[in-house]
């Protein structure tokens, strides 16, 4: 989550949209419990990821999609990032990103005037109601057509992907490119 929030800082001028999912910008204000025992306790524990996709996805994965996401992390040699990224994201005021994402919610979010689109799973426990600081900060929020999609979890791609794929594409034709970038293709 965090690479797109980046992505999108350093190449503003290169996207005409931005659509986000199951996300947040973490500020220092905490986190919930289950991101916490998530992050602290589970993502320590866990000796295969292809187990987290069984147990956290609200569909049943067949064994080779568990498999695909399972296969870069082959032993736990290659699983030290795994370990510690969940517990990179700022959850105390003292963590060092504090600040660079207070600054991209202040510097690109709050001044996003092109299309921005919210798509968020009502059973994702991690970034419950996380879209509401989205709608309320991003002007290219306004009048796009933000779901929290039915039964979708944190890995929405996994739980609705017709869905999540039919509202991209939905988005992308009601909000075409201006004719001047039409007429630069």
């Amino acid at each position: 989550h965090t690479h797109t929030h980046t992505h999108i800082q350093t190449h503003t001028h290169t996207h005409t949209h931005a659509g986000i999912s199951n996300t947040a910008l973490p500020v220092g204000k905490g986190a919930n419990k289950m991101f916490m025992k998530w992050a602290y306790v589970t993502s320590q524990q866990f000796p295969n990821w292809g187990m987290v996709f069984k147990l956290t996805c609200r569909v049943s994965l067949s064994k080779e999609e568990l498999a695909a996401y399972e296969a870069p992390f082959p032993s736990e040699a290659y699983k030290a990032a795994t370990r510690v990224f969940p517990k990179m994201v700022p959850v105390t005021q003292s963590h060092a990103s504090v600040e660079e994402n207070k600054g991209a919610l202040r510097r690109v979010f709050s001044r996003w005037t092109k299309p921005f689109l919210t798509l968020f799973g009502d059973r994702d426990p991690i970034t419950r109601d996380a879209e509401k600081g989205w709608l309320k900060l991003v002007p290219g929020a306004k009048g796009q057509k933000h779901v929290k999609i039915k039964g979708g979890g944190h890995f929405i791609q996994e739980d609705r992907p017709d869905e999540l794929v039919r509202r991209i594409i939905a988005f992308v034709n009601d909000n075409p490119l201006p004719a001047k970038l039409r007429a630069n293709l």
